[in-house]
């Protein structure tokens, strides 16, 4: 019974930090690969890698 009163926690927590990991990590990292990318509206994204930040 300890022990399933002690790893409960684990079980309440687990679903905010999935939540938090797709709808706040993953846009993060997305975002930061996508910014050493040069992105056309029509066409292919080509790969500028720290150009973007240098123009800034």
């Amino acid at each position: 019974m300890k022990f399933l009163r002690r790893h409960a926690v684990y079980g309440l927590l687990a679903p905010f930090f999935l939540f938090f990991a797709f709808f706040w990590v993953a846009p993060l990292l997305e975002g930061l690969r996508m910014s050493f990318f040069s992105n056309e509206i029509f066409g292919e994204a080509s790969f500028v890698g720290g150009d973007n930040y240098r123009e800034i």
